[in-house]
């Protein structure tokens, strides 16, 4: 017995402490990763270094070895202070690094978006709550959230689809924070010769985020686990609404404007008949929004309006850049049992179409990109 408690005492402190150490390591690099990280607007890095106290001091010490005295006064060798004015114009953002390019760029872009709420009038069974998305001061799109019935017919789905949790675990895990990697196995994304275009796709997932956000908060929808306890997802079900899905929608945003840098083309020709390599982001976007059926978490109805309205989210970046037209429509929902399927996704028309007033810095910053690919066919 003693020699049994021993284990069990040894195995749960060994098993505490490791997942105590795990998780402080864990934060610690996940700080340090985030601090030092390429994409972070507001690094605190040094040259050589990440910011320490340790180093703060050290920092001190040598000023007051090798400054000597000071009297306040500008250095003599600048001679004309106007020579320390930086640039008026767009060259200035070759000043910052480029994850504040992305924080330039997507304040920009969401100048542009305003939403209104579709409230829903619980008296009358046919009224449903949503939101409309405004461009520039014309509407773009509504969506409005399901009935209960339509999210319920899509169950067998959820079913199906829980045989591929096994074979997409390790997808499903990684694109929980990271989508970026898997284009960037495709299309050759990195911080060297792509570093533009690197940034743009960054800037357009924290847009999409931008424009979810408000979507989940006026739609309200319940998710699959509400429906069904058998559903039991293999990740935690996020406290937010099912529909229209996150990850979908900032998947086909991403896939939008990558296919844009490469063939110049809408994101219907690549998502409808183009058996191209250059497509291939769509069927990517499909596969990470189609996880998330596989892991529990959404219907595929999610994934469909969130597919529809991240290529907009893309199209309307592009249009910022090349003040292009855009062409207001609604997401065809399809039939309540229907999965989602990529080259069936459809919108129907809902206004007339309008010219996007262009921005130069956003004009800019999607150039740049543009640049960086092979003929450079999206350069406006």
């Amino acid at each position: 017995m003693p020699k049994y408690g021993g284990n069990t005492g040894g195995n749960t402190g060994g098993n505490t402490g490791g997942n105590t150490g795990g998780n402080t390591g864990g934060n610690t690099g996940g700080n340090t990763g985030g601090n030092t990280g390429t994409l972070n607007a507001f690094s605190r890095d040094h040259a050589d270094s990440p910011a320490s106290p340790l180093l703060s001091n050290a920092l001190i010490t040598a000023r007051d070895g090798v400054t000597g005295y000071w009297d306040g006064e500008p250095n003599p060798d600048i001679g004309d202070l106007d020579r320390l004015k930086l640039p008026h114009d767009n060259s200035y953002l070759d000043h910052v690094r480029h994850p504040y390019q992305a924080k330039i760029l997507q304040s920009l872009l969401m100048q542009y978006i305003r939403f209104d709420a579709i409230e829903e009038d619980p008296s009358d069974a046919m009224s449903k709550a949503g939101a409309a998305i405004w461009v520039d001061g014309h509407p773009i799109t509504a969506l409005t959230r399901p009935a209960p019935v339509f999210f319920a017919k899509q169950l067998t789905w959820l079913r199906a689809y829980a045989d591929l949790r096994d074979d997409r675990l390790s997808e499903i895990h990684m694109q929980l924070d990271d989508m970026l990697s898997f284009f960037g196995a495709q299309a050759y994304l990195d911080t060297g010769r792509r570093k533009n275009s690197l940034m743009l796709l960054d800037a357009v997932r924290d847009f999409a985020i931008h424009i979810e956000t408000p979507l989940k908060f006026y739609c309200r929808a319940p998710r699959p686990i509400d429906f069904a306890e058998q559903v039991q997802p293999m990740i935690q079900t996020p406290d937010h609404s099912s529909f229209p899905s996150g990850h979908s929608l900032e998947a086909f945003a991403i896939a939008t404007v990558l296919y844009r840098l490469q063939t110049g083309k809408p994101p219907e020709d690549g998502y409808g008949d183009d058996k191209t390599v250059p497509a291939l982001p769509f069927r990517l976007a499909h596969r990470i929004a189609t996880n998330r059926t596989v892991a529990g978490v959404h219907f595929p109805v999610d994934s469909l309006a969130g597919a529809f309205i991240g290529c907009q989210v893309g199209e309307i970046l592009y249009a910022i850049a090349s003040g292009g037209i855009l062409e207001p429509m609604d997401v065809n929902l399809g039939e309540p049992g229907s999965d989602f399927v990529l080259r069936e996704m459809s919108g129907e028309k809902i206004g007339e179409a309008f010219k996007v007033t262009q921005n130069s810095v956003v004009k800019e910053l999607w150039n740049r990109a543009a640049q960086e690919w092979p003929c450079a066919p999206a350069k406006v």
